[in-house]
C-alpha cells in the first residue's frame, strides 16, 4: 500500500485508532461516553414495552428469551403496510461524533430488513439522519443468526433533538428482533484531517513555485476555539526517519492550518510530515501525519487531476459530464451518444467490447469496482482485493477508462478498508484517479484518505427545494478544503421509481427542466469539476407503469424526460471552454448580503474577460446586485437579464433557479 496507510487522524484514541470499527471487539476506556438507557431491552414496563422506549404496542414488545444468549430482545411484527418506529431520545451535544450499532435478526431476510438509525431535528423540523449498514465483523465470527448493523456519524451543530430508532425498513413484512444497541461518543482529535494541494501528494519541486502546501483541518470544540490553539511546528522527516526541516504555520483559516513545504529544496524521495499537539508526548495518538513524495519529473499518466482540480485525459483538460448506467447496450449507447454527455458510469462490469463501443462513440467510462467489499458482493476482504486486482489489471490499458469508481456510500466504519482500497487502486493503476460518491455529507472530511476525487449525491426533488443540492455541494467542497476535485451527482430521476405503493408514487414527481438546470449549475458554482447524473436507468423505468412492467404510477415518457436532460447537459457542454479555462479572473462579487446567501457564485477567466457565474437558489425571481471595480463593461450569457451596469456596479435579474454568466470586460 502507499502513503495513506500512515495517515493518522488521532488524539487520545483518535480518528483512526479510536474511530472504533463496529466490527472490532469492545474496548474499555475511561473517557468513553455512552448514550441511551436500557439499550439491551432487559428492563420491561408493565405495558410489555421495554422501559425508556416509545413505540406502538401493536407492533413492538419486549420478547423474553429471544435475545442474544437467551436474554430479552425488542420484537417488531411488521405487516408490510404500517411503517412503525421504536424510539428513544438521546442527550447528545450537537457536533458530537457518534458510533451506533445493534444486533438484529429476522424470520424473513428476503422481505424484512431491520434497521437502526440516529436522526435529528431543529425547532421541530426534521434535518436528517444516519442509517445503519451491515458491519464488517471479523471473518469467521459466529453469528447465531444475528447480524451487527450500525454506522458512525457527526451530529450537526444546528441539531437540538437527537433520537435513536429501531424499525423495519418501510414496506418490510415479517418479525424482527433487536438486541444490544450501543451509542457512544467517538473521541476524535482536534486535527480532523490532513491533505495537500498536490494530486496524490506528489510534487516535482518546480510547479507552484516549488512549494507544496499541507493543510491540517482543525475541529473546533469547547477546548479548541481557534486553529491557533493547536498550532505547532510541522516536522519533515525522510525515509530513514531523519529530520530534514521544521516548518512553522504559514497561514490560518477558520478550521485549518497551512504549512508550506519548499519541495524544491528536497532531494527526490518519500517524506513524512508530522504535526504533534503542543505539550503532548510525541506519539501517534497525539499527532497527525502525511506522507508525500518528491519526484524529479512527474510520471506519464493517462488521466490525473491537475493543480486546478481539472481532470486531464491524454494530455487535454476534460470536464466529465455523464450519467449512471446499469449495463451498456448498443441501443442505449446509440441514443446516449446523440447528446452532449461525454462519459458514463455503469454499475455493471462491462466487457472490453463494451469499452470499445464507448470509445468509438467518443464516450469515456468511469469503471466500477465498488462492489468488491465483504458487505456487498464478496465473502472476504481478500476476495475483494483479488477481484479488484483481476479487473484492473485486465482493463487498465483501455483508453475509454478515465477513472475507477471504488465506493458508493459505504459507511465510515469501513474507513480502514476504504483507505486500503484507494491505495490498492493507485498501486494497480497509477495513471487514473479513484472516485467515490457519498450521501454522508457531514462526514466527507473523515473520508479524505479514501479518494482522489469526491462526489456527493443530494437528490432533493420533490421533498426539498432544488437549492438543497447547491447547499450540499458547498458543504462538500468546504469539507475537502477546496483542494480535491469534485464530480457531483445531480438528480434527473423521480423518487417514485423507488417507491412501492401507488400512494407513495403519486406523492412524488421528477425534477423540472428548470430545477435540473439549476442543480447542474449550482453544483458547478459550488466547486464541481464534473457532473455524473443519476440515472439513465431510472428514466427508462418510469417510461412504463407498474402494470406494464415498469415503476411508474403515471407514465413519464422517456423521450420527453430525456429531451429535458439533454437540454440541461447541452447548456453545460456549451461552456466547457470557460469551465476548463485557467486564465486569471478579476475580482467580482455579489454586493448585497441577502443576495449573497440566496445565490452561488464562481469566477472564471477566459479570453481576457471574467465570467462571473451566478446561480439563483430561490424558487422565485430575484434581482442580484454585483460589483466589479476593474470592469469597464458587462453582458450576460446562458440566462438572466442585465438590468444595469455603470462604474463597476450593476445588477442582473434571474428567474427561479436560473444560472447566468455575467461576462465582464476589463478596463484598458
Amino acid at each position: 500500500m502507499t502513503y495513506r496507510k500512515t495517515v493518522c487522524f488521532t488524539l487520545l484514541a483518535g480518528m483512526i485508532g479510536c474511530l472504533a470499527l463496529l466490527a472490532a471487539p469492545a474496548r474499555t476506556q475511561a473517557a468513553e461516553k455512552m448514550f441511551g438507557t436500557n439499550l439491551s431491552f432487559e428492563e420491561a414496563a408493565d405495558n410489555g414495552m421495554p422501559s425508556h422506549w416509545g413505540g406502538d404496542r401493536n407492533f413492538f414488545s419486549a420478547d423474553k428469551g429471544a435475545g442474544r444468549n437467551g436474554t430479552v430482545a425488542l420484537r417488531q411484527n411488521a405487516d408490510g403496510e404500517h411503517y412503525r418506529l421504536c424510539s428513544q431520545k438521546l442527550d447528545v451535544t450537537p457536533g458530537t461524533r457518534l458510533e451506533f450499532s445493534a444486533y438484529v435478526r429476522t424470520d424473513d431476510p428476503e422481505n424484512c430488513r431491520p434497521m437502526i438509525a440516529v436522526e435529528w431535528t431543529a425547532g421541530g423540523k426534521w434535518l436528517g439522519g444516519s442509517y445503519s449498514q451491515k458491519c464488517v465483523e471479523e471473518e469467521g465470527a459466529e453469528s447465531d443468526g444475528w447480524t451487527k448493523v450500525g454506522n458512525v456519524v457527526t451530529v450537526p451543530a444546528e441539531a437540538d433533538h437527537v433520537t435513536l430508532l429501531c424499525y423495519v425498513f418501510k414496506g418490510g413484512k415479517g418479525t424482527a428482533w433487536f438486541d444490544d444497541c450501543l451509542v457512544k461518543e467517538v473521541l476524535t482529535s482536534p486535527y480532523s484531517a490532513i491533505t495537500s494541494d498536490h494530486y496524490r501528494h506528489v510534487a516535482d519541486g518546480k510547479d507552484r513555485g516549488g512549494e507544496l502546501t499541507i493543510r491540517v483541518g482543525v475541529a473546533r470544540s469547547s477546548a479548541v476555539a481557534s486553529p491557533r490553539d493547536v498550532a505547532a511546528p510541522l516536522v519533515i522527516t525522510d525515509q530513514r526517519g531523519t529530520e530534514v526541516m521544521t516548518l512553522e504555520p504559514a497561514a490560518f483559516g477558520d478550521d485549518y492550518i497551512d504549512y508550506i513545504v519548499p519541495a524544491g529544496e528536497l532531494t527526490p524521495g518519500k517524506y513524512t510530515a508530522k504535526l504533534t499537539m503542543p505539550g503532548a508526548e510525541d506519539d501517534q495518538r497525539q499527532s497527525i501525519s502525511l506522507r508525500f513524495t518528491r519526484v524529479e519529473e512527474y510520471p506519464e499518466r493517462y488521466a490525473y487531476i491537475d493543480q486546478y482540480r481539472r481532470l486531464i485525459v491524454d494530455g487535454e483538460p476534460f470536464f466529465p459530464l455523464g450519467c449512471y448506467f446499469g449495463g451498456v447496450s448498443e441501443k442505449d449507447l446509440a441514443i446516449y451518444a446523440d447528446s452532449a454527455f461525454n462519459c458514463l458510469m455503469p454499475y455493471a462490469s462491462i466487457s472490453r467490447e463494451d469499452l470499445d463501443r464507448c470509445q468509438a462513440s467518443n464516450i469515456k467510462v468511469i469503471y466500477s469496482v465498488k462492489d468488491n467489499f465483504r458487505t456487498l458482493a464478496v465473502n472476504s476482504e481478500q476476495e475483494g482485493i483479488d477481484r479488484t486486482r483481476q479487473t484492473v489489471e485486465k482493463l487498465k490499458d483501455h483508453p475509454a477508462i478515465i477513472a475507477w469508481y471504488i465506493n458508493d456510500e459505504l459507511p465510515l466504519t469501513m474507513l480502514r478498508e476504504l483507505t486500503d482500497r484507494r491505495d490498492l487502486l493507485e498501486e494497480l493503476d497509477p495513471t487514473r484517479p479513484a472516485w467515490v460518491v457519498l450521501y454522508q455529507v457531514n462526514d466527507v472530511r473523515s473520508y479524505i484518505p479514501t479518494f482522489d476525487v469526491i462526489g456527493t449525491d443530494p437528490y432533493p426533488i420533490s421533498d426539498n427545494p432544488a437549492s438543497y443540492a447547491g447547499q450540499r455541494a458547498v458543504t462538500t467542497n468546504r469539507a475537502v478544503f477546496g483542494l480535491h476535485a469534485l464530480w457531483q451527482v445531480p438528480q434527473i430521476f423521480d423518487w417514485a421509481s423507488y417507491k412501492k405503493t401507488d400512494e407513495e408514487k403519486k406523492a412524488l414527481r421528477p425534477p423540472t427542466l428548470e430545477e435540473m438546470r439549476g442543480m447542474f449549475w449550482m453544483h458547478i458554482a459550488a466547486g464541481a469539476n464534473g457532473l455524473v447524473a443519476y440515472s439513465w436507468s431510472d428514466l427508462w423505468r418510469m417510461d412504463k407503469t407498474v402494470a406494464e412492467g415498469g415503476r411508474a404510477y403515471v407514465r413519464e415518457p422517456f423521450e420527453e424526460r430525456w429531451a429535458e436532460v439533454k437540454t440541461a447537459a447541452a447548456e453545460v457542454a456549451e461552456f466547457f471552454p470557460v469551465l476548463l479555462s485557467i486564465d486569471p479572473a478579476m475580482d467580482a462579487r455579489v454586493s448585497d448580503e441577502q443576495s449573497a446567501k440566496d445565490t452561488l457564485v464562481r469566477l472564471y477567466g477566459h479570453e481576457g474577460k471574467t465570467w462571473m457565474l451566478i446561480v439563483n437558489m430561490l424558487d422565485k425571481n430575484q434581482t442580484v446586485p454585483f460589483e466589479a471595480d476593474e470592469a469597464a463593461g458587462a453582458e450576460v450569457q446562458l440566462g438572466g437579464k442585465l438590468v444595469s451596469f455603470e462604474d463597476g456596479k450593476g445588477s442582473v435579474e434571474l428567474e427561479a433557479f436560473q444560472p447566468c454568466f455575467v461576462v465582464l470586460t476589463p478596463k484598458k
